[in-house]
């Protein structure tokens, strides 16, 4: 399935409840939920924030899937990209107050396969029902 949301954080919520209730009939554990809501909202948040720089004519895509065994979640902004590949490590003593930078930290955390294409303005993550 296919969103588009206009680069507004208040419309954050609604994009994950409508993955989440993509999930109705699944039989998960609330801490599974828990899992993709968290990823989802901080990655969307970070594509409006810091890739479409919270640009009201700019718009986030969101694919999501529901497989047999998983669900594939991609969230695409319309930014310039970053280099996903040398983020600093927030648990670091000089990043432990730092504001930012704690959410693709804590995505890796909880999703099974994070992946970013070469621009690095989408991320697609994958979190699977039974771990493999």
């Amino acid at each position: 399935m296919e969103l588009k949301i206009p680069s507004n954080v208040r419309k954050v919520k609604a994009a994950s409840d409508t993955i989440l209730d993509s999930l109705n009939g699944k039989e998960l554990d609330d801490g599974f939920l828990y899992d993709i809501r968290l990823a989802c909202e901080e990655a969307i948040i970070n594509a409006i924030k810091y890739g479409n720089k919270s640009d009201d004519g700019k718009e986030v895509l969101i694919n999501f899937e529901v497989r047999t065994d998983a669900i594939v979640i991609s969230i695409e902004d319309q930014g310039e990209g970053f280099d996903y590949a040398n983020l600093p490590d927030p648990r670091h003593v000089k990043n432990l107050l730092r504001t930012g930078g704690r959410g693709l930290f804590l995505i890796r955390k909880v999703m099974d396969e994070v992946e970013f294409n070469e621009k690095g303005n989408k991320i697609t993550m994958t979190k699977y029902f039974a771990k493999t």
